[in-house]
């Protein structure tokens, strides 16, 4: 009996030994050989900075966007999932074998919690990484009857094409100079002042030039 219990007890401390944990993770990282090579799957994030500079954190809310993918006679998400996102699963979706149930289109506008952050390699364990988001209702109900939660299953792509909105979202390099294109025009058409326009130019002009 106590040879069972020395074993279970070398087992569980095995077990915390190899959980990973990284308190942040930003797109460059995830990317860098020699970074990804020493993460194991499923590893728990506490933040992460996508490649665009919005931040993703752990308790954060974000608004779900408008759905890419058309199947049918409906728009459904392409990046984000019903239910949670397994490790095994994960593997399985990233090459291709296996298809979910994806978020319908009445899911557009929700708010969400992000309940954990997770990252998985891309294929096998020398291929870059990729970020997953688990999401849950931001007062603790059931997004829908059979499953408490929602997943994003790849973050950067989900955030590139506006599935997922952050709360504080930065302004795209492209938001940027169309802001700046139409303040022009209000100035040509004198509706704004030359000063109002040069202070707009002014910040605006990091985000434009990549700074």
């Amino acid at each position: 009996m106590k040879q069972i219990k020395f074993f279970y007890t070398l087992v569980l401390i095995s077990s915390i030994a190899y959980a990973q944990e990284i308190p942040t993770l930003n797109f460059e990282q995830t990317n860098n050989i020699d970074f990804y090579l020493k993460i194991k799957n499923n590893t728990s994030i506490g933040e992460y900075i996508a490649s665009d500079g919005n931040t993703f954190k752990v308790g954060d809310e974000i608004t779900l966007g408008a759905p890419r993918k058309s199947s049918g006679f409906e728009d459904e998400f392409e990046y984000i999932q019903l239910g949670k996102f397994g490790g095994a699963m994960g593997a399985l979706m990233s090459a291709g074998n296996v298809e979910t149930p994806m978020v319908p289109e009445n899911f557009e506008g929700r708010r969400a919690k992000i309940s954990e952050i997770r990252t998985y390699h891309k294929g096998n364990k020398k291929k870059p990484l990729y970020v997953v988001l688990e999401l849950t209702e931001p007062n603790g109900n059931s997004f829908v009857a059979l499953t408490k939660r929602i997943s994003v299953n790849e973050t950067e792509l989900a955030l590139k094409y506006g599935e997922i909105i952050p709360m504080n979202a930065k302004m795209s390099r492209d938001e940027a100079i169309k802001k700046l294109k139409e303040a022009k025009e209000l100035l040509e058409l004198d509706m704004m002042s030359q000063e109002e326009y040069d202070n707009l130019k002014n910040e605006l002009a990091p985000i434009i030039k990549g700074n």
